[in-house]
């Protein structure tokens, strides 16, 4: 049976959309865990009869936590599968109806299963790259500084809890690491400051949001900090950072907090500041995705 058909078969068995999408197939709406009907994703299947099995790229989107949908990465994954990766593009559990940390530990249920069914799809269980932009980048960090260890980002009902839920590089564009310092460092913007609606930023309301109380006063805030984690693991994957210096949303201070930390470990960081862009702005555009796919090639292959 062909990849195609197979990838058409377990679509129906599972509920999901398969539709024909060159140069491979897209099977929509896969679920990984049953709690939610937001524990889907989108799995994008490269053209593959008889080759290799194909590195995979799980993507993950932003949207502060609290919106977004795996569809806001359809323009990466296409480009993704005609250079002949396998990709996931994750749908997760999102605020206020899920708090901290329940839409990470379905990005971690997600990875598992992925990993056990990676060999229905033609991909290869040891080469998975995690890719995230803006509050996904804080989710593409936090798998890559948690890899195989038990932490609060686990949950076993999930499912396969027994399986790693490791990924063999992280490209992180403009994620947050450290919820806890992001307010004091936008205060030291001043462009950032005189954009303020309140006594406090956006980027605070809406983690108060995450949390579920104000982060200065929740006693998770600090198990938010992803540094701290890197330190506890014996071995790091590669990191490709991008990040805008203007971003009043979530402040560059972060990478460069995330890349001090990675080389403090001996973690192996790539990092490119672009000057004067800002959130999720027009300064992101083909040939940082390129960028991004060379690191990916380098960190796995094809």
């Amino acid at each position: 049976m062909t990849m195609l058909a197979v990838a058409v078969w377990l679509a129906a068995a599972w509920g999901a959309t398969a539709s024909a999408a060159p140069p491979g197939t897209v099977l929509r709406g896969v679920p990984y865990a049953t709690v939610s009907p937001l524990q889907t994703l989108d799995l994008y299947l490269p053209d593959a009869d008889g080759a290799a099995p194909a590195p995979l790229v799980i993507l993950i989107h932003g949207g502060a936590f609290r919106r977004g949908s795996s569809a806001q990465m359809a323009p990466i994954a296409t480009t993704l599968v005609r250079r002949g990766y396998a990709v996931a593009a994750v749908n997760y559990r999102l605020a206020p109806a899920a708090r901290y940390p329940t839409g990470a530990r379905d990005v971690k249920a997600a990875v598992r299963w992925l990993r056990v069914h990676a060999s229905d799809h033609g991909i290869d269980p040891w080469r998975f790259a995690a890719w995230g932009r803006s509050a996904g980048g804080w989710m593409a960090t936090m798998l890559g500084a948690t890899g195989g260890r038990a932490t609060i980002f686990d949950d076993p009902s999930l499912g396969n809890p027994t399986v790693s839920s490791e990924v063999q590089a992280v490209v992180d564009w403009y994620g947050p690491v450290d919820l806890s310092s992001m307010e004091g460092q936008l205060a030291r913007m001043p462009r950032c400051r005189a954009r303020w609606p309140g006594p406090h930023s956006r980027s605070h309301l809406a983690i108060s949001r995450w949390l579920g109380r104000d982060p200065s006063r929740s006693p998770l805030t600090a198990t938010t900090n992803l540094t701290g984690y890197l330190a506890r693991s014996a071995t790091l994957p590669p990191w490709f950072i991008v990040h805008g210096t203007a971003d009043c949303t979530v402040p560059e201070a972060q990478s460069r907090q995330l890349r001090r930390a990675l080389l403090l470990t001996a973690g192996e960081v790539g990092y490119l500041p672009l000057r004067g862009v800002g959130h999720g702005a027009a300064g992101f555009t083909d040939l940082l995705t390129r960028r991004s796919i060379a690191f990916i090639r380098r960190s796995l292959g094809t």
